[in-house]
C-alpha cells in the first residue's frame, strides 16, 4: 500500500488548538505528518514526526539542495489566520 507524507513547515508559536489538530492527525493512519518547525513538538502518535529547524536552516538547506539563492521568501504572519480559525472553532 502507498503511504502519503504531508510536510508541514510551521514557524512561530503553535496556536492553542494545536493539540487537537495533532490528535485529528493521529486518526489518519495512512498519512505521515512531518512538521518542520522551530517549536517543541512532543507527540507520542506514531504517524507524527518532527524536524527541528529554524526558518533560516530550512531555507539554507533548500537553497543548497536546489543550488539557488533565496529559494523561499520570509514567512508570512499567520496570526490573522489563527484568529479566524479560533473564532470558527468557538462558534461550532
Amino acid at each position: 500500500m502507498n503511504k502519503v507524507v504531508l510536510i508541514i513547515p510551521y514557524f512561530g508559536e503553535f496556536p492553542n488548538y494545536f493539540d487537537l489538530f495533532l490528535k485529528s492527525c493521529s486518526y489518519n493512519q495512512d498519512i505521515d505528518w512531518l512538521f518542520v518547525t522551530d517549536n517543541e513538538l512532543n507527540s507520542s502518535f506514531p504517524n507524527i514526526h518532527k524536524i527541528h529547524w529554524t526558518f533560516e536552516q530550512l531555507t539554507e538547506h533548500i537553497s543548497e539542495t536546489l543550488q539557488v539563492t533565496d529559494a523561499i521568501p520570509a514567512p508570512i504572519n499567520c496570526v490573522t489566520i489563527d484568529q479566524r480559525m479560533e473564532k470558527f472553532l468557538v462558534n461550532i
